[in-house]
This record gives C-alpha cells, structure tokens and sequence, in this order.
C-alpha cells in the first residue's frame, strides 16, 4: 500500500498558546486607544420647513470633516472640527440643488462614507 505521510503539526505548549493570546489581547486593548473612534454618518436629515440640511457624526477629535453633494463633490455643504466628545455637525440652509445623497470625509486619520 502505498500511504502517504502526512505533515505534522507544531505542537503548542499550553504556556505558548497562553503567551500568543495574551499578546493578541495586549495589541487589541493598544489598538482601542489608538483608534479610539471610527469615523461615521450618525444622521442626514433635510428639514423642508426650515430648508436645511443637518449631518452629524462621530471623528477622531480635532480632525476637519468636509460635507459635501455626493453626485457632485464641488458642491460643499459644509465642514465642521470634531470636538472633545468625537462629535461632528455640519448644518446648511438653502442648499441648491438639495442633495438626495452626501458624502462626508475626515482629513486626518483619513476617512469617508456616504448617505442617502
């Protein structure tokens, strides 16, 4: 017969698989301080009684988020610096054309996402 060998698989000592997953947790918690927020559209909402468009989101605090038309990226709403609390809002009156779609980035970690 003919068999063929299999390859052996390392051996983990429970000490070793113990010393990898401390590591795993140790560069998870560094990880979480370093990005302590992610960036996002938390709402777009158009206001046709007041004829204003509202975005509002979460950032890396002191980073410079730019709102703008996301069929047409010349047409800027508005920017906003994410404060202390990692918030953001950006708020235009009157904006022609309205946008049905915006887009929204942060300069610096960079970041973008959109929203109907």
């Amino acid at each position: 017969m003919d068999h063929k060998e299999r390859p052996r698989r390392p051996r983990c000592s429970p000490g070793r698989l113990f010393l990898t997953a401390a590591t795993v947790f140790a560069l998870a918690l560094a990880s979480s301080s370093v990005w302590a927020k992610t960036f996002t559209i938390k709402k777009a909402e158009w206001k046709s009684d007041k004829n204003e468009l509202k975005v509002e989101g979460e950032g890396e605090k002191g980073a410079t988020v730019t709102v703008a038309n996301a069929f047409d990226p010349s047409q800027v709403i508005g920017s906003d610096t994410v404060d202390d609390k990692g918030k953001w809002k950006v708020q235009q009156k009157n904006p022609s054309p309205v946008p049905c779609r915006i887009q929204a980035s942060q300069d610096s970690p960079s970041a973008s996402g959109e929203k109907d």
